[in-house]
């Protein structure tokens, strides 16, 4: 049963995927399921629309969602145990990785169990989102004439939140680059890394089973060597768009072999597409080479 094709359905989809979830109450447990097969139904649909006026479901929805049992793992721990039996039937997945900003609105003061968020805005807060997607492969194309074949999404494999911490005064007070007194890049005053978001991720989903391949797909972001090191250890197939024009070695003697973007570029073409560019007829123009 995948999220994709089974929403039309919502009742089912929802009791299969969350009918397990542990809160301590059986009463909690069954609004949890009511609660996904509203949201099936209606995606961002707010809780008193769910409720449809009843005001006792309105309120034992919030009394749920503010418990202190009721905590995202908690409530998507039957969802990915679902995704993750799913991954071990023999076939290709493609597990989707990236990390989503979620805002809340500007203000002069830090609200409590939020970060500094976005580009530039001094007081712009909120949190890190890290997800992993899971999506089947399909052996064959059901649309050849299709410019992307259809991907059943089976949903969320992980999901980890990060609030990020204003960098203090101490740090800012060394440049990257080793003006710090011991030498070295500036000291990070005890912050952790959002890069360790990717690694922890795959850690959570382990390795796929013989006859099976896991393919991570992800954007300039997972272009971390930490994160590459970790697909390779998992046996995991990867495809990360490029940020780092790292240095190549060939062979067992690891020989310099130049760079990776001038590498790609002077490898045959192994297929092209355009799509048109927002606002306007031009299209963007897209090759891609294996090896």
């Amino acid at each position: 049963m995948s999220i994709s094709t089974d929403f039309g359905n919502a009742p089912q989809w929802a009791h299969t995927h969350f009918s397990g979830v542990g809160l301590g109450d059986v009463r909690r447990n069954r609004r949890v399921v009511t609660l996904a097969a509203g949201w099936a139904r209606e995606p961002g649909a707010t809780i008193p629309c769910l409720s449809q006026g009843q005001a006792y479901a309105g309120k034992a929805a919030y009394q749920l969602l503010g418990h202190a049992q009721t905590t995202p793992d908690a409530l998507q721990a039957p969802h990915r145990q679902h995704v993750g039996q799913q991954l071990q039937a023999p076939g290709t997945y493609l597990l989707v990785e990236d990390t989503t900003e979620l805002s809340w609105p500007e203000a002069a003061e830090r609200r409590a169990g939020l970060g500094p968020v976005g580009p530039g805005k001094a007081y712009s807060q909120g949190v890190l989102l890290h997800s992993l997607v899971a999506a089947a492969w399909p052996a064959t194309d059901p649309d050849p004439a299709a410019k992307r074949p259809a991907l059943p999404l089976l949903g969320l494999l992980d999901q980890q939140f990060h609030v990020r911490q204003p960098v203090p005064d101490a740090e800012k007070a060394h440049p990257h680059g080793g003006s710090h007194p011991h030498g070295g890049s500036r000291p990070r005053q005890g912050r952790p890394r959002e890069s360790a978001l990717w690694v922890q991720s795959l850690r959570a989903v382990g390795c796929p089973p013989a006859g099976t391949r896991w393919v991570v797909v992800a954007d300039r972001g997972a272009d971390i060597y930490e994160h590459l090191q970790q697909c390779q250890a998992q046996g995991l197939g990867f495809v990360v768009r490029a940020a780092q024009n790292r240095a190549l070695v060939a062979g067992a003697d690891k020989t310099a072999a130049g760079r990776l973007f001038e590498q790609a570029r002077a490898q045959p073409s192994a297929g092209t597409f355009s799509w048109p560019c927002a606002g306007g007829p031009a299209s963007r123009h897209v090759r891609w080479c294996c090896r």
